[in-house]
């Protein structure tokens, strides 16, 4: 069996990839992830155990107890389980059959009168109190039993309002500093970029709190010390996830920016100069505030790429290594790198490569 994306899964299956997303958090299925490739997939083992989450939503179990079932295979806790919510049924079945009672009188009256205080009166009745007030409020199933069918729709249409503001644009060719701080721990020529709260002393080293801010301080303090915003008034900055050197560096994942820089300029350690052969892009505008690296903006590109007519994913250019291509462009950066971190309203556009189909 091919692996399958997370669209053609949802597709299939009509799954919103939210809660794909969700059954994955809970530990009901896993994801793989295939080379060059920045998305879900799914393999055999996957779909096979989704189609058996499937089967015991249908029959209303809640996700908590899917959960216990699939994950801890226990014949005797699944029976309990299994005749707990029998029990339940029962309980709402013969709910419902009185109050279909309840409203079957009110109907019959309610022909009988004119009056609409009479009407009113109605619900006032005692013995109508007194059996309603034996009643369950109804449960609140907003979050796990709304319909599959429904959630899909709101979903979708949610996906379809966002991407009318996806655009095609083209990125030149560009010369770039390129600057990544993975993980914790301080490497060497990363001090100078640090501020004294970054910092952590310990034992046998130094710790970095926050690698994001401190390459910002890098690129911010490379601006200044070059004037690049004199030499290229609408120099552009990109930032990308960098998980390449995890295993050197430690479990933390990395993350690299790009500066547009002079062709003849050189960059100080750690900065790298690379050559960027620009192309061909589908972007998104993320909406402020950021909302810390919800992947949520990202499905709405890679749903437009896999069910567009006419453009589809571009990940083999053999460019800089950038997270499969994938970037943010940080916009108006020239009127924020002067800015203290926390009062800088920063926009990016998240763009993703693309090619037109043979």
């Amino acid at each position: 069996m091919e692996l399958q994306t997370i669209s053609q899964v949802s597709s299939e299956y009509k799954i919103s990839t939210r809660m794909l997303r969700y059954y994955e958090q809970v530990g009901l299925i896993e994801s793989k992830r295939k080379e060059d490739y920045a998305y879900r997939v799914y393999d055999e083992t996957a779909i096979k155990r989704l189609r058996q989450v499937i089967v015991l939503r249908k029959l209303r179990i809640p996700i908590k107890q899917i959960v216990n079932i699939l994950n801890n295979p226990n014949a005797v806790e699944t029976v309990e389980i299994f005749q707990k919510n029998i029990n339940e049924l029962d309980e709402e079945i013969i709910a419902l059959s009185t109050v279909k009672s309840i409203l079957l009188r009110f109907i019959e009256e309610l022909n009988e009168k004119i009056d609409t205080r009479l009407r009113i009166d109605l619900l006032s009745e005692e013995t109508v109190f007194s059996i309603i007030s034996s009643l369950p409020f109804s449960k609140n199933y907003l979050k796990e039993s709304l319909s599959m069918e429904n959630l899909n729709k709101s979903d979708e249409d949610l996906m379809k309002l966002k991407e009318k503001y996806i655009r095609i644009i083209s990125l030149p060719a560009m010369t770039v500093a390129e600057v990544n701080f993975y993980g914790d721990t301080i490497l060497p020529g990363e001090e100078m970029y640090l501020s004294e709260e970054q910092v952590k002393e310990t034992d046998t080293e130094k710790i970095m709190g926050n690698h994001f801010d401190a390459g910002l301080n890098a690129i911010d303090t490379l601006i200044k010390d070059n004037r690049i915003s004199e030499i290229i008034p609408d120099f552009r900055l990109y930032g990308f996830a960098n998980c390449s050197k995890m295993e050197e560096y430690g479990p933390f994942y990395g993350f690299g920016r790009w500066l547009t820089i002079p062709d003849d300029m050189d960059v100080p350690h750690p900065f790298v100069k690379k050559h960027f052969n620009g192309g061909l892009y589908c972007a998104y505008s993320r909406p402020l505030p950021l909302n810390g690296g919800d992947s949520d903006e990202w499905e709405v590109l890679n749903h437009w790429v896999c069910n567009n007519d006419r453009y589809e994913y571009d990940g083999g250019r053999g460019e800089p290594l950038c997270n499969y291509g994938m970037l943010e462009e940080y916009l108006n950066y020239i009127n924020l790198f002067n800015l203290p971190l926390d009062e800088r309203l920063q926009q990016t556009d998240l763009i993703m490569p693309i090619k037109e189909k043979n």
